[in-house]
């Protein structure tokens, strides 16, 4: 597992992703309502028989997760004996914010084991929430013969590309995983289907699936009840999973990053002088954050 934050006295603070996930939730909620927070205090409060002679005298919950992202109470709080994540999901208007909480994009993003099957049982489960399969290996025969087939009719002289498979498997997942809203269940399969080609050094294949991964993300976090979150999002959802840029979040400079320094994650980076790499990086981030501005201001325009 992941280590957890240097132990100190006090209450134990919360790492990156478990902040993210309550406000990801905070925002799925609020994307249901124009309660604002102190109203959202009091319609679960009175729902609980709890509501406050002053009301200024309230727990101030939903302000306090969307500050600090303070974790919903499960009902093991001294103070709030109750889970809020299933009292919210019990109103009709809120119903499925609890998937999104739950979700195993959150455990999958504090994770590094080194175990194949991990990763695998995690994609199987996503598959079989999408309504997906992958194919045994017959089928896996079946289409390389179709892809053969095709590369015939086009260009008969030309013996087939090395890696026209790969190529092929990318363009499968890509069409399938566009052809609906992205979800955070796709973005769990894409993660997971990652982690399992990387650690079964099936490079091309966790390339084509990297690729897909972070387009996805990318269209995830641009949507508009997400905004408030969305550089952070996109940052730990990369950086936690096929890059190193926001590792600095969890581990710090002074640790080592699980997979980061393996040769499967870096050769294919490009080689630069040492001075000028670090431009580069920077150039990266910027141009990633100016094309989801861009992405926004699209989308924006067309909802008019």
């Amino acid at each position: 597992m992941i280590p957890s934050d240097v132990k100190r006295m006090g209450r134990p603070r919360h790492s990156p992703v478990e902040r993210l996930r309550a406000k990801l939730w905070y925002y799925a909620v609020k994307s249901r309502t124009s309660l604002s927070d102190y109203q959202l205090d009091l319609f679960f409060l009175e729902k609980l028989g709890r509501r406050p002679k002053d009301p200024q005298m309230r727990s101030r919950i939903f302000e306090t997760i969307r500050l600090h992202g303070t974790l919903p109470s499960n009902g093991n709080h001294p103070k709030r004996d109750f889970d809020l994540i299933q009292l919210v999901e019990e109103e009709t208007a809120f119903a499925g914010t609890a998937e999104l909480f739950y979700s195993p994009y959150w455990q999958l993003l504090t994770r590094n084991d080194l175990e194949i099957v991990v990763y695998h049982d995690i994609a199987q489960a996503a598959m079989s929430r999408l309504g997906l399969a992958r194919t045994d290996y017959y089928g896996e025969k079946s289409i390389r013969n179709i892809c053969h087939q095709s590369h015939e009719k086009v260009m008969p002289s030309l013996p087939i590309p090395n890696d026209y498979m790969y190529k092929m498997y990318g363009q499968m997942l890509h069409k399938v995983m566009k052809s609906g809203s992205p979800t955070l269940d796709n973005l769990v399969l894409l993660g997971a289907l990652f982690r399992e080609a990387y650690l079964a050094c099936a490079l091309e294949i966790a390339i084509q699936v990297r690729d897909c991964y972070c387009e996805l993300l990318t269209d995830y976090v641009c949507q508009d009840w997400l905004d408030p979150i969305a550089k952070a999002l996109q940052e730990i959802g990369e950086g936690y999973l096929v890059f190193s840029h926001a590792y600095d979040y969890m581990y710090g400079p002074a640790e080592k990053p699980p997979y980061d320094d393996f040769p499967l994650a870096v050769v294919e980076r490009p080689i630069w002088y040492a001075g000028d790499v670090t431009s580069m990086n920077q150039s990266g981030r910027q141009l990633e954050e100016w094309r989801r501005l861009e992405l926004l201001k699209k989308q924006g325009l067309e909802g008019v």
